[in-house]
């Protein structure tokens, strides 16, 4: 009963309610419907509350050119949704004017500017809305999860471990549920609007975006923790026998020494035979930049070398693993990432781009409205003729300026060059070598999913930009700036 009881208060405090976000978000079909990021930005919020009267006295920490851009985009996204006067309409975005007038004129009334009423930027207020709350609830998830961090690193190394846990458990659902497939999510969730399902994804491509994230960061965390333990306890006793020897470590360090790196493998071949193109090539490219910056800023050339082969044997062992489950899944995405990068002007993305940047001139300065993509890409569509929906950019940054437009793309790109401006200075500062390769770890995934974003849509899934903010707090709440000041 007292168990219940302690478990029940943990959960009531602001730590555990934001830790339930995170671990359970990608549980509720990758929290991609409304009522998914509702509950999600509730549960965020009462945090934030009970958070923020537990430290109402606290002298918050964070960085004010990063909090001052977050602000400017929750502002912009906001206006979008705000009817304004019809001629500022007529002059931020003549074609949303021109719409109004238009859908006025059809239903029979009077589409004169005087006598109009007001207009909002967005073609869609109430979809935008949806992601207004999204955006919202992810950056109160980012700011509370850093203050925690930079108080308990304990805290952060809890998360970091749950979190990889929770990827593995992931992906061996998914595995299972693929093996067994009777066309149901968890096997009994129809498909109401078809989809390419992988775990409790409706969409393949969205878990294998998640489970991107978490092999830099899992790599990290192995690495960090191999270090943190006290020279006696790194190998097993070579003297007397082996049991002997198991028996004087604790079950944490065998679980994390033997167990832990297979569970890392099983979430790497995950994303490989989930069919993500963009996944896998993100992943590789993420652990290939993770070895470049082990064998070039290791202090000892031999230590810096050990390590790199290390990620090396990872991806090779990610390779056979994948093989050895689903080889002819794994091949047959391999096989059309060769073709559509062979032959990439004959690839239906990249034509889907240029439509979509006949989309973007349209509504060159403010954009459609955020979440608006699938409406506002009628206005252009000829690829993908048919009742065939298309409701996103496949790529973020071109979404992003579809919707958001010119003044909406630039604000998130200064908020993620601020990030990993700030991120590589806290590791280069760094003086402790195993906390410096945990944050590296966090910031690694991090650029990882970046890239993902390239040719994949992430903005709609918040599972995944939950866990995208989770690993920047790792590296954004740890500097020495921190450690001593607090500021």
């Amino acid at each position: 009963m007292n168990q219940k009881k302690n478990l029940l208060k943990s959960l009531l405090q602001p730590e555990g309610l934001l830790f339930l976000v995170l671990i359970i978000s990608p549980w509720l079909f990758g929290s991609v419907e409304a009522w998914a990021k509702i509950l999600l930005f509730c549960l965020i919020l009462l945090g934030g509350m009970i958070w923020w009267k537990q430290h109402a006295k606290l002298k918050l920490s964070f960085s004010f050119p990063l909090m001052s851009v977050v602000v400017f985009i929750i502002l912009w996204i906001f206006i979008e949704q705000i009817p304004f006067p019809p001629t500022l309409i007529q002059f931020l975005s003549p074609k949303r004017y021109e719409l109004e007038k238009t859908t006025l004129l059809l239903l029979g009334h009077s589409a004169t500017t005087q006598e109009m009423g007001w207009i909002p930027l967005s073609i869609n207020p109430s979809e935008s809305f949806f992601y207004t709350l999204e955006f919202s609830g992810i950056i109160l998830f980012g700011f509370i999860v850093n203050q925690i961090f930079k108080k308990s690193p304990e805290q952060r190394d809890f998360w970091i471990y749950a979190t990889l846990v929770n990827g593995s458990l992931l992906s061996i659902f998914a595995i299972i549920q693929r093996a067994t497939w009777n066309g149901k999510i968890f096997w009994s969730r129809t498909l109401t609007q078809g989809g390419d399902p992988f775990g409790p994804y409706v969409n393949r491509t969205h878990l294998g975006g998640l489970l991107l994230l978490l092999i830099p960061l899992g790599i990290g965390y192995l690495l960090y923790k191999e270090q943190s333990y006290r020279p006696n306890k790194q190998r097993l006793a070579i003297k007397g026998s082996l049991t002997t020897g198991l028996q004087n470590l604790s079950f944490s360090y065998l679980f994390e020494k033997l167990f832990f790196p297979c569970l890392l493998l099983i979430v790497a071949s995950g994303i490989l035979i989930s069919r993500s193109r963009g996944a896998m090539v993100s992943m590789l490219l993420a652990l290939s930049l993770m070895g470049l910056w082990f064998s070039l800023d290791a202090k000892e050339q031999k230590k810096g070398m050990k390590q790199t082969l290390l990620v090396g044997a990872f991806m090779v062992g990610s390779i056979v693993m994948a093989l050895w489950m689903a080889s002819d899944i794994f091949i047959g995405a391999t096989q059309r990432l060769v073709e559509e990068a062979v032959d990439i002007k004959e690839s239906s993305r990249i034509a889907l781009w240029k439509e979509a940047l006949e989309l973007w001139r349209m509504f060159p300065l403010t954009g459609s409205g955020l979440g608006t993509f699938e409406e506002a890409f009628n206005l252009v569509r000829t690829i993908f003729p048919g009742p065939m929906r298309v409701t996103h950019a496949e790529s973020d940054y071109i979404e992003l300026l579809t919707d958001t437009g010119i003044v909406g793309l630039l604000l998130f790109l200064v908020l993620i060059f601020i990030v990993l401006f700030r991120g590589w200075q806290n590791i280069r500062l760094e003086k402790d070598q195993k906390t410096k390769i945990l944050v590296a770890g966090s910031y690694f995934s991090f650029i990882g999913g970046l890239l993902q974003g390239i040719a994949n849509f992430n903005l709609v899934t918040m599972a995944n930009l939950l866990c995208l903010v989770f690993c920047a707090q790792i590296f954004l709440s740890h500097s020495e700036e921190n450690k001593n000041q607090n500021l």
